[in-house]
């Protein structure tokens, strides 16, 4: 019965996230979360350990200004994970956010955002508006 509450609790959170953001339902636009099997054979949502609350870790994709991803780079046999947010400035430039994280395939743990500004360039949203170097592109 335990898993079946945290999975309906699941299901509310993507609800309300996708209340927060209506465009969320719009083509180009997804909310996603990690998933893992557990010994006992079970799925197991991963949680987000930053908070005092033991949150459910949600995050949004979209293709949409302002621009959401999920950028995964690996090297030297790991892989660096940050959600990204690009929001064009007045001068045409873009401020991005990068929230990098890390996890233990269960739990995550957010570290500080460091944000940058890059100038302007055809392929802003396929470069944080989705999900890159991690698998195949969900709004080529």
């Amino acid at each position: 019965m335990h898993q079946r509450q945290q999975l309906l609790r699941y299901h509310d959170r993507l609800a309300d996230a996708d209340h927060d953001h209506d465009r969320a339902t719009k083509a180009g636009t997804a909310v996603g979360a990690f998933l893992a099997l557990t010994p006992k054979y079970c799925i197991r949502v991963w949680h987000n350990n930053t908070t005092t609350d033991d949150t459910l870790f949600t995050f949004r994709i979209s293709a949409e200004p302002i621009y959401q991803g999920l950028q995964c780079d690996g090297a030297a046999g790991s892989i660096n994970h940050s959600l990204t947010t690009a929001e064009q400035n007045p001068g045409g430039d873009w401020t991005v956010a990068l929230q990098p994280f890390g996890h233990n395939f269960t739990t995550v743990d957010l570290h500080p955002v460091q944000t940058i500004t890059v100038p302007d360039a055809p392929d802003i949203q396929q470069q944080f508006g989705d999900i890159t170097s991690f698998a195949p592109a969900l709004f080529p």
